[in-house]
């Protein structure tokens, strides 16, 4: 979102002054747009699970812990007489679902964590 205030000479701005320094209108009415913004994207991340299109593919952010875990490519690295660079063989498409924790081992993990905290403060 561009502030209109850079967008727009100072006359043409809902809410300017005639006569208004441009840097106080600025400060004045670019917070009232960022916090516009900042509901918006309130909003966006309460109506999870997010999801977005990326050139790879969609991508969604979990509810639980707001990762986002993609499909992984594993394979072997081997030089290619063919291309003149190392290329993957034996290549194998591990999906997100199968290397992520799930949402117990995570609560599992965090607990763990927290229980060695407290202790290590005594």
């Amino acid at each position: 979102m561009t502030c209109p205030v850079k967008s727009a000479p100072p006359s043409r701005i809902p809410g300017i002054n005639q006569g208004e320094d441009e840097g106080n209108a600025v400060l004045r009415l670019c917070p009232s747009i960022l916090l516009g913004a900042v509901s918006l994207l309130n909003k966006a991340i309460e109506s999870e699970p997010l999801a977005w299109e990326t050139p790879e593919g969609w991508k969604i952010m979990r509810k639980g812990d707001h990762s986002v875990v993609e499909d992984v490519v594993w394979g072997e690295t081997m030089f290619s007489d063919k291309y003149g660079f190392a290329i993957l063989k034996n290549l194998q498409a591990i999906q997100a679902e199968q290397i992520c924790r799930t949402p117990e081992e995570l609560k599992a993990v965090r607990d763990s964590y927290e229980k060695r905290m407290k202790e290590a403060k005594k």
